[in-house]
């Protein structure tokens, strides 16, 4: 898993698919759901990017993709927002959107 920052988030998500998750400390809903990113990470490993994009820290990319409810996980292939979750899904939901990502290619 890796935390992406302003300044490298748009190399980073360039030619891959990425799961991103925008969270913050302070959610609650985030925490819940900082347990799962570390699992998808290691099961999508060498097949898509799994990242985390504090958004109290991260400002320009926060503002960029006009993230105003907390956690949203936005899903890009090469670059591309091709998906949107907000707030808190099922597990199952996140895997199930990189699948369908990873089917696109």
């Amino acid at each position: 898993m890796k935390y992406l920052t302003d300044g490298d988030f748009t190399q980073a998500i360039a030619s891959w698919v990425s799961l991103v998750d925008f969270y913050a400390d302070w959610c609650g809903p985030c925490q819940i759901l900082w347990k799962l990113i570390p699992h998808l990470a290691e099961k999508y490993q060498w097949k898509a990017l799994v990242a985390k994009v504090d958004t109290d820290k991260q400002i320009l990319v926060t503002q960029k993709y006009q993230i105003s409810a907390l956690p949203t996980v936005i899903l890009f292939r090469d670059g591309i927002e091709i998906e949107r979750i907000r707030w808190l899904q099922q597990p199952e939901a996140y895997s199930a959107a990189i699948d369908k990502a990873l089917a696109l290619q």
